[in-house]
């Protein structure tokens, strides 16, 4: 997935006078954006959310506190409004997670290239490991800059090949 939509907030098909205001702009990525489409809880495009159904700004600094991602890069709800938005947004989706687990590893790309050449004391398996990392990272890479659906759809196709090989490697 490459690149964002810029999504109305307070949508526009409901509130049409937003339509051309900044305020009411965001950034969000694609699969948000559909997901949330003309969602809003009332008529009133002031009031985001009755503080167990709607949407917050991820703009806004009170987003933190009801999202939130485990270790394994799964998007969480942490209060009643959290899990509305992971409902609504559908950001329990693996989509998301292998997303974010790619952004992660590609930051981590460099340290893991310093580290072949210091791989005595790994086992070959570990080090079979490491490469195939290093490998996924660049195809995911490589995938990513095509930026069309079919490129995210085949991300994922790979990302589960890649991660039933890395089990393999394990055992």
């Amino acid at each position: 997935m490459q690149g964002f939509h810029i999504d109305h907030f307070a949508p526009k098909s409901k509130f049409p006078n937003l339509k051309s205001k900044y305020c009411n702009l965001v950034y969000s990525c694609p699969f948000c954006n559909g997901a949330k489409s003309a969602k809003w809880v009332g008529n009133d495009s002031s009031i985001p959310h009755d503080g167990n159904k709607g949407f917050i700004d991820p703009c806004n600094s009170e987003y933190d506190r009801h999202l939130k991602r485990n270790a394994n890069g799964q998007i969480l709800g942490r209060t009643n409004l959290g899990d509305y938005m992971v409902e609504h947004l559908d950001l329990s989706l693996l989509r998301h997670q292998y997303c974010w687990l790619s952004q992660r590893l590609l930051e981590n790309r460099e340290k893991l290239l310093s580290l072949i050449p210091n791989t005595g004391g790994m086992g070959e398996r570990h080090v079979d490991l490491l490469e195939l990392i290093i490998f996924v990272t660049s195809e995911y890479e490589r995938i990513r800059k095509k930026s069309d659906q079919l490129s995210t759809q085949l991300i994922f196709e790979r990302m589960g090949r890649y991660t039933h090989l890395a089990k393999l490697l394990l055992h």
